[in-house]
């Protein structure tokens, strides 16, 4: 009896060094409260930074400039048949040079948004994805395409070529 109530059981033992690296260790529950709340954190900052950049920041901060006119070049520098790109407000346009006069389409197709590209020698834009063909005006000749390129607004100022805005 004497003995059994001086010496420890070895289930007490083994508890009492259980019980000192538990304290090191940091929780399961805890650890996992933590993760989930890094994570909403995260979350709620990402959403009030696209806030942010919404609201408050202007366009020219950001990459893509506005105005109401782009010079695209001298009337003589672009020869009949013959189409440059330009990007006006953010989208990519093609400015074409007809016997008739200037024509801007925007670059994108209208059937999956591609970029299509001017063919000289065929006198059409082409769409590579499918196959898509427009003549010199922007309107669909063939392919998947169901609607017209859609147009820019060209204007000449003196002996200069300008895309304008719809308003101006």
């Amino acid at each position: 009896m004497f003995a059994a109530a001086v010496c420890p059981r070895p289930r007490e033992k083994k508890r009492a060094v259980q019980m000192s690296r538990r304290d090191k260790e940091l929780p399961r529950r805890d650890f996992l409260d933590y993760l989930l709340g890094g994570s909403l954190l995260a979350g709620l900052l990402a959403i009030l930074g696209a806030i942010v950049r919404f609201v408050w920041l202007p366009e020219h901060l950001l990459g893509v400039q506005y105005s109401d006119r782009l010079l695209v070049g001298k009337v003589d520098e672009i020869p009949v048949g013959t189409a440059v790109r330009r990007i006006f407000n953010g989208r990519g346009v093609l400015v074409l040079r007809n016997p008739s006069g200037f024509i801007a389409v925007d670059v994108k197709c209208t059937h999956q948004k591609c970029n299509v590209h001017w063919n000289e020698a065929r006198k059409l834009f082409v769409c590579p994805c499918h196959g898509g063909l427009f003549d010199s005006f922007g309107n669909v000749i063939s392919g998947p395409p169901s609607r017209p390129l859609r147009q820019i607004p060209v204007r000449i100022f003196g002996d200069s070529v300008y895309l304008v805005s719809k308003g101006v």
